[in-house]
């Protein structure tokens, strides 16, 4: 069965994750509609116009060692795909990096695999488009994720919102790790699907 990698065009290795690598002036191939996300690019200190590279975090579940007789094995994960995460655009670092935690846990219970940076044995790769606003009282984080082959051709696209009480003059600010939690449980979920309609 085939395996999904999420792949990441920069970052280092800290104790449990990659680092975030910074791209900047994302590509001017975004259509009208995808601008709406798309030109709000990473807000690291106020550039508007950053693109941040997901870092999954490194390390993946394996099923618990077997022992038969003396002899102890690791049986290799079967994985659903292999999927690589291209740079998102329009969340600051420190977003990304809270969302990354939150794929590479849902990513594992759905038996999806996440590569490290430079894995050229992807299924496929994702690439993301997010904002976060005020709405009065309350936050809204909007997100979008092209799935496309390695060519680059869109397959398919994910897409959403999460709303969240509280909000502050810097939007992102008021985000909870329960809202990524949510965002990365809707985007690995609606991933799984179009993975098994596919036949992965």
């Amino acid at each position: 069965m085939a395996v999904v990698t999420l792949t990441v065009l920069a970052g280092c290795t800290t104790a449990n994750q990659q680092s975030l690598g910074v791209v900047v002036n994302p590509t001017a191939e975004t259509t009208n509609a995808e601008r709406t996300v798309a030109d709000t690019d990473p807000v690291v200190a106020g550039d508007a116009n950053t693109q941040v590279a997901l870092a999954p975090a490194t390390g993946e579940i394996t099923p618990a060692a077997t022992a038969v007789g003396d002899v102890v094995s690791k049986p290799e994960p079967v994985y659903l795909s292999r999927v690589g995460f291209l740079p998102i655009t329009g969340a600051p670092q420190g977003a990304v990096t809270s969302l990354s935690r939150s794929l590479s846990e849902q990513a594992r219970q759905r038996n999806i695999a996440v590569s490290g940076s430079g894995d050229q044995n992807t299924n496929y790769r994702m690439k993301g488009y997010m904002s976060a606003l005020n709405e009065g009282s309350s936050t809204t984080v909007t997100f979008y994720w092209d799935v496309l082959d390695n060519s680059g051709r869109r397959l398919f696209r994910i897409n959403g919102f999460e709303r969240q009480s509280g909000a502050r003059s810097n939007p992102w600010a008021a985000v909870s790790q329960a809202t990524y939690q949510r965002i990365a449980s809707r985007t690995m979920n609606d991933l799984a699907i179009w993975l098994k309609r596919r036949g992965a």
